[in-house]
């Protein structure tokens, strides 16, 4: 009912004031019928142009103020459309960028990952081409391993950047419990498997799409 009546308060005002315009002419047609004696107007027809005109006169301001109070009520409309126009753009504003961090992290992260996978791949090759002595090998490793620019300041920065934005919003939990998993555990373990830090990644984007879908809505 509550609903029904906020879809349909226009066509209520309306009525409310029709209402008051028929009540307020009738009442001024029964105050100069029981007080027709005080009019000094001698004759009958012009009794009738009077009350006419407070009638023309009653109605006319009704629909001057339903005129105005229409057109109030069609600019708070258009304001609320624009506010909330304004607050639906903000929050797929802020998803993409959340989506954007997100990406650039797993992107260094992973580079940090797999860089060091391949330190330690190449350390252990440069160890065996020390003990068979093989100083040509040898160089080729020392070289490689000098190329190799392995950090994850990128992703630090963007780690950061995700728990300032996110810490406050409580569906962006578990996408920040698994950024933490992969920031803190595995990217830093030695030991886990190239197929499950890019499972646990993968994990992370789907939770940050999730939780777009779901602060957009």
């Amino acid at each position: 009912m509550k609903t029904w009546l906020l879809k349909h308060k226009m066509l209520l005002y309306f009525f409310a004031i029709f209402g008051a315009i028929l009540v307020i002419t009738d009442m001024l047609s029964w105050i100069g019928f029981l007080f027709q004696n005080l009019y000094k107007i001698p004759v009958d027809d012009r009794k009738v142009s009077l009350l006419g005109d407070i009638t023309g006169g009653v109605i006319g301001g009704g629909g001057t103020m339903l005129a105005v109070i229409l057109s109030i009520h069609k600019t708070d409309e258009v304001q609320l459309e624009h506010q909330q126009e304004i607050r639906t753009q903000q929050k797929i504003d802020f998803s993409n960028e959340i989506i954007k961090l997100v990406a650039k992290y797993n992107t260094d992260i992973c580079g940090y990952f797999f860089g060091i996978k391949r330190q330690l791949t190449l350390q252990q090759k440069l160890d065996e081409a020390r003990g068979e002595n093989d100083s040509n090998k040898e160089q080729r490793i020392e070289l490689e391993l000098e190329k190799l620019n392995v950090n994850r300041t990128i992703a630090i920065e963007c780690w950061y950047t995700l728990h300032m934005k996110l810490d406050n919003y409580a569906p962006a939990k578990n996408l920040l419990k698994q950024l933490d998993h992969i920031h803190n555990d595995l990217s830093m373990d030695k030991d886990v498997e190239s197929q499950g830090f890019q499972m646990a990644v993968d994990c992370l984007s789907r939770l940050t799409i999730d939780f777009c879908q779901l602060y957009t809505k």
